[in-house]
């Protein structure tokens, strides 16, 4: 009888701990495009700077991160649905925050102190004109004189930036798809994250093919934004926001994750 009460303790202890683990496990949904290196899939794992960041500071907290890779369309709709807690990670959009959680400001910081990190985007351009001959354009800073079409990946917030100024854009499935069909077509233009540009300017197919304009187009502040349908309080939304930029913060703790990439 006393082995018994034992057994049936311990598988209640057993329930009450996973019930925990559970209410504090946070799925978080993350782009499968190549954005390095701040978000990025290897061996089916979302990998990159923002994830190490994200994971540390919820860690901190007691939260256990589930991260699930879809397209950037799909983790949006699924915030939408309420079907995951967070997107990995969002700049700020009027749009987006009909359905997403922003830290206070996020509407107006250029760069906010509840970040994950700022990112830059730049010009990619052919080395090569249509002609074969050496490409000379230089981006001075007008969007205007970007050339077009400009090849962005599907579902960019900078995508609204080039529209409004009037441009051509195409979205592509994904950056690889953009950059193989600027040096194929030797036209137009790639806007891109600054890193993920000169990652693939080193690779073997696109090396003195392309060309990275000096001058950067815009950078912006990207955040784990929350679903308005998750179960978290807005002070753990807080809590977590704070966290993550005391983390980012840390220099020792920032080296040591900047090392593997």
């Amino acid at each position: 009888m006393l082995r018994f009460k034992q057994t049936i303790l311990a598988l209640l202890i057993l329930l009450i701990a996973n019930a925990g683990v559970a209410q504090n496990k946070l799925t978080i949904c993350t782009d499968t495009n190549f954005w390095y290196p701040f978000t990025y899939i290897k061996h089916q794992e979302a990998m990159g700077l923002h994830i190490d960041i994200i994971s540390t500071a919820l860690r901190n907290l007691g939260f256990e991160p589930n991260f699930v890779s879809y397209s950037w369309k799909e983790c949006l709709n699924q915030a939408k649905e309420g079907l995951i807690d967070a997107v990995a990670t969002a700049s700020y959009q009027e749009e987006r925050a009909l359905y997403l959680n922003y830290p206070e400001g996020a509407s107006v910081d250029v760069k906010s102190p509840w970040r994950v990190t700022q990112v830059g985007y730049v010009v990619v351009t052919s080395a090569l004109n249509k002609k074969g001959e050496k490409n000379s354009y230089q981006f001075e800073g007008d969007f205007k004189s970007i050339p077009q079409p400009v090849r962005v990946p599907i579902h960019y917030s900078v995508i609204g930036d080039l529209q409004k100024e009037g441009l051509t854009v195409k979205q592509g499935k994904s950056s690889m798809d953009n950059f193989k069909k600027l040096i194929q077509e030797r036209t137009g233009s790639v806007v891109d994250v600054e890193e993920a540009a000169k990652l693939f300017e080193t690779q073997p197919a696109f090396a003195e093919k392309l060309v990275i304009q000096k001058r950067p187009l815009n950078n912006k502040s990207y955040y784990l934004a929350f679903s308005k349908k998750s179960a978290l309080t807005s002070e753990e939304e807080r809590m977590i926001w704070k966290e993550i930029a005391k983390v980012r913060s840390n220099s020792t703790v920032m080296a040591e994750f900047l090392k593997k990439y």
